[in-house]
């Protein structure tokens, strides 16, 4: 009888908090707006447990909205009214969130272990390294190239590639010169080493130590690139440093890396006075960081301004096929890039991989990964574009010297680290032919 009674009392209890009061629209849009608000302070005092704590508030609360925004009625009505914004403020919560974390993980490999060991054996491998490479190429210029063993001769090709030093005057390479200038990078290494180094072990697998490279570049300082302009470096080094946040799974820094290098360019001038080849890749870039963060907006700006850069080439199908995507038209998505790769005059690699692509978002749906996500094909397309403008650019010639020098050294280098060859590749990112 007491169980009976107890239960009288509590049953009504707990049926009417089921039916529960109903929250105020305006009041969890207030709720939204302020756990935004903590996620971006908590990010800016690198507290990522308290920026996640923050965004999942915003993201119950938001639910909650849109329940109430179900139906008719005042109460659906006024929920109605203030979805956008408060949905807008809890995706701004979950960036804050997903921002502070990645800049977790920065910070921790950059202070971890094996940092701690590359930076610690880095000074003494690249002595040793340029060293031997001074070495190959005075045995170059005593015996003559062909004379020499295989890896004698990488090595001083790998030499002549880095010092980048005319040729002679009949033709012949400087190996003396080559030499020299290895010798006195021995004692003091040049001031674009770490840009080199950061490439050429990201061509060559190594995100992890592209990133501990990396980490020494500063973007609105960078270091000179084979003769090349501050204007020319700075979008490049911008670049370098979004694909190595990629290879990393640090997305949300690299689509700032990639945005930085149209809205900074370094305070020089306006992206305007970029090469339109590398204007419109830059754009590119942009627009699928975007897409992967779900900002169509920003996204329509940026394949507008790659267009506008570039209105023959192949990238403008492709952008789009990939927006469709990333909005959820998988059909229309595949028919695009499908149109995009049958277009006549079109680039012959690229209309490849667009009907590969077609292929997985028709088959996968929203299975299918944002391409912004595959690190191989984003540097894949760098180097053919790079490749194709060398064809009628200087400033592409000069970045594809410095490119190939780069992952030539990085090869070279990471034989004279701790492990040498034993090292195996984090990721891959070989050029158009090569794997993914």
């Amino acid at each position: 009888m007491r169980r009976y009674l107890t239960a009288c009392v509590i049953l009504p209890v707990v049926l009417c908090g089921c039916g529960g009061k109903t929250e105020p629209p305006e009041d969890l849009k207030a709720a939204v707006l302020k756990a935004r608000d903590e996620a971006k302070a908590a990010r800016g005092n690198k507290d990522p447990k308290a920026a996640e704590k923050a965004a999942r508030r915003a993201e119950e609360a938001i639910e909650r909205l849109r329940k109430l925004a179900v139906g008719e009625g005042q109460v659906a009505a006024a929920a109605k009214a203030v979805l956008a914004e408060s949905d807008g403020a809890a995706r701004e919560a979950r960036h804050f969130a997903e921002l502070a974390d990645e800049e977790r993980r920065l910070a921790e490999k950059l202070r971890g272990l094996k940092a701690k060991a590359y930076r610690a054996g880095r000074s003494t491998a690249l002595s040793a390294l340029f060293k031997g490479l001074s070495l190959a190429a005075d045995q170059a210029g005593k015996k003559g190239l062909a004379g020499l063993p295989k890896p004698v001769q990488e090595a001083a090709n790998c030499a002549a590639d880095f010092a980048g030093r005319a040729p002679l005057a009949e033709g012949s390479p400087d190996w003396a010169g080559i030499a020299a200038d290895m010798e006195k990078f021995a004692a003091s290494p040049p001031p674009e080493l770490a840009w080199v180094l950061a490439a050429g072990f990201l061509l060559g697998g190594q995100a992890e130590l592209a990133l501990i490279e990396a980490g020494a570049l500063d973007p609105m300082n960078p270091p000179p690139l084979s003769g090349m302009t501050a204007a020319e470096s700075m979008p490049l080094t911008f670049l370098l440093r979004g694909l190595i946040y990629r290879a990393n799974g640090l997305n949300h820094l690299a689509v700032r890396e990639f945005t930085g290098a149209i809205t900074v360019h370094g305070g020089v001038g306006p992206a305007e006075e970029l090469p339109p080849w590398l204007r419109a890749r830059v754009h590119a870039l942009s627009a699928l960081g975007l897409l992967y963060e779900k900002d169509l907006a920003g996204a329509d700006r940026e394949i507008m301004e790659a267009v506008k850069a570039d209105p023959q080439g192949p990238l403008a199908a492709f952008l789009t096929g990939e927006r469709l995507a990333a909005n959820g038209e998988y059909e229309k998505a595949a028919e695009s890039l499908e149109s995009a790769a049958r277009a006549k005059g079109g680039d012959e690699w690229l209309a490849r991989r667009v009907t590969e692509r077609a292929r997985e978002i028709r088959d996968k749906k929203g299975g299918a990964e944002p391409l912004f996500c595959d690190t191989g094909f984003l540097c894949q397309v760098a180097l053919h574009y790079v490749g194709e403008a060398a064809k009628r650019s200087e400033p592409a010639r000069k970045l594809q010297r410095s490119l190939d020098s780069a992952k030539g050294f990085g090869a070279q280098f990471r034989r004279h680290l701790p492990g040498g060859e034993k090292v195996a590749p984090e990721t891959s990112a070989e050029g158009p032919g090569g794997t993914q």
